[in-house]
Formats: structure tokens, sequence, C-alpha cells
């Protein structure tokens, strides 16, 4: 069901941008690694020239917008934190394993799941999504604004094109969204419920401009 929400709200979402019914718009997903039909959805216009990305999470659901340019979003619930959900060694670069391991115990959980969501948004809006490992990846400390400090995943390198931003999603939970774009954009959040049968979830709706 959370499925359903997600791909509902991202509906509405681009249909309100482009002026045109949500059930008229149609997406395809394309795994660029191996060419299946999954991975990050995109809009079956090339005309519209709109790049979309979801992310849900226990009750949140993140929608991102952005014209012309790549972007990625994550959100993940980060309480109650499940044990061993997000092993450090495989996520985590020698780098960021340095900084994680000076914090005390109780910030070790929310942090792993900061570091994930941005690197996670990174990579949905790489369109790599998990075939490079987080691992490869060195982002900023989680107490520290987001940035993509380096890539050791296949070249190119986007270093010097993504954007990061933390989103505040609400309590127990952690999002990011990351745009492929060297020039100044504006990131601008909406919150909306979006009721579904069986519940109800608290959507985010990202505009890039």
């Amino acid at each position: 069901m959370q499925y359903l929400a997600a791909h509902s709200l991202a509906r509405i979402v681009v249909g309100t941008h482009l002026g045109r019914e949500p059930a008229s718009l149609r997406f395809v997903s394309r795994c660029q690694s191996c060419g299946g039909p999954h991975g990050k959805p995109r809009l079956d216009d090339p005309e519209a020239d709109l790049e979309v990305s979801l992310s849900h999470s226990g009750t949140r659901i993140v929608v991102a917008v952005a014209r012309g340019v790549p972007v990625g979003v994550d959100v993940e619930q980060t309480i109650p934190p499940a044990e061993g959900a997000l092993p450090a060694e495989v996520m985590l670069s020698s780098r960021e394993r340095q900084v994680w391991e000076g914090l005390s115990r109780p910030d070790r959980g929310p942090a792993l799941f900061r570091y994930w969501v941005r690197k996670e948004a990174v990579l949905k809006a790489t369109g790599d999504g998990l075939a490079v490992s987080p691992g490869l990846l060195t982002v900023s400390g989680p107490d520290e604004p987001a940035r993509l400090l380096d890539w050791a995943g296949p070249s190119p390198s986007p270093v010097g094109a993504v954007r990061l931003h933390d989103l505040d999603p609400g309590p127990g939970f952690a999002a990011c969204v990351a745009l492929l774009a060297g020039a100044p954009h504006r990131v601008v959040q909406h919150e909306a419920a979006v009721e579904v049968p069986v519940g109800q979830w608290v959507g985010n709706g990202i505009r890039m401009t």
C-alpha cells in the first residue's frame, strides 16, 4: 500500500507542475546497469523535461521533481532503529567510519541513517542505485551540512556536480535530496496528508528551481 500511496502522490505532484490530469501521466522505469524494467521512475514524455524521484518509509512519502537535471531523494524511519539494519562496515567509507566511531553509542544509529539517506539520494540521482556500493561514497558528517566529498565508484565522478540538501520529514525520520547541477538552485518543501484505504501517510513534495 505504501507503493500505491507513493506513486499516487508522484502523479499528483507531477500533474500539478505540468497542469495535467494525474491519471493521464505514464511513468516508465529502466535500469541503466542492466536495462531491466526497474529503477528510477521517469515520466514517459521527453518534452516535459521533468525529473522525478520518490521514496517511502513508515508513514512518510517523499516525491522530488526538478526540471532538466537529475534528482534523487530518500527518506528512512530512524526510530526504533532495526538492529543491524544498516551495517556500518558495508555502508561507510573508512573516512566516515572514523567519524562514526567517535560518536556516542546512542548517536550512532541516527548517524547511520543520516549517512544512508544522503548516499541513497546521490545514487538515485546518478541512476546507479545500489549497483554501486554505498561504501564507495564519502559524504559529510551527520552534524555537518550535507555534501558529497568523495566518489570511488564508476567514472566519471559526480562530486563537482552534486548538490545535497537534508530535508525535515518530522521526528523519527531522516531524508535528503540530491540534484546533479552545477548552477545555483532552490529547494522548496511542501507537506500534505495522503489518504489511502488502509491508513494515512505524510507526503512531502520537493521542488528544485
